[in-house]
C-alpha cells in the first residue's frame, strides 16, 4: 500500500505514516478508533487530520467488507454493512471525500439484496 501524506511538517508525515500503519495492524473497530483518537490529538494540520481520517475510514470499510466475506447469515452481513455506512455517514468527515468507500458499502448491500438467482 502507498501512503501519501500532505503536511509541509516532516514530523506529523512520520507521524500519519505510523498512525496508518498501527491501525492497519489492530484488529476490531474500537481499537482502531482508539488509536485514531489518540493519534488526532498529536497532529495539528487540519489538512493532515483529515487526510487521516479518510485513511482510517478507508481501512475501516475493507475490514468490515472482509468480516462479511466470513459471514453466512445474511442478517448478520446486513447488519454490519448498514452500521458500517452509519458510521462513515457520521464520522465528521464530508461525504464526498469518502465517496468510494460510501459505494463499495452500498454495492456490497445491494448483492446481499439481490433475490437468490436459482436454476
Amino acid at each position: 500500500m502507498q501512503i501519501t501524506v500532505a503536511s509541509d511538517d516532516p514530523s506529523e508525515d512520520e507521524q500519519v505514516v505510523g498512525c496508518l500503519a498501527k491501525l492497519e495492524s489492530l484488529k476490531g473497530t474500537a481499537s482502531r478508533r482508539a488509536a485514531l483518537d489518540t493519534a488526532l490529538k498529536t497532529i495539528s494540520s487540519d489538512e493532515v487530520k483529515q487526510h487521516l481520517r479518510i485513511e482510517a475510514s478507508r481501512l475501516e470499510v475493507m475490514a468490515v467488507l472482509d468480516k462479511v466475506d466470513t459471514l453466512t447469515s445474511l442478517r448478520a452481513k446486513k447488519r454490519h454493512l448498514l452500521a458500517a455506512l452509519d458510521d462513515i455517514r457520521n464520522d465528521g468527515v464530508d461525504a464526498s471525500l469518502q465517496f468510494r468507500q460510501i459505494d463499495m458499502l452500498e454495492s456490497a448491500l445491494r448483492e446481499i439484496d439481490k433475490p437468490s438467482q436459482t436454476t
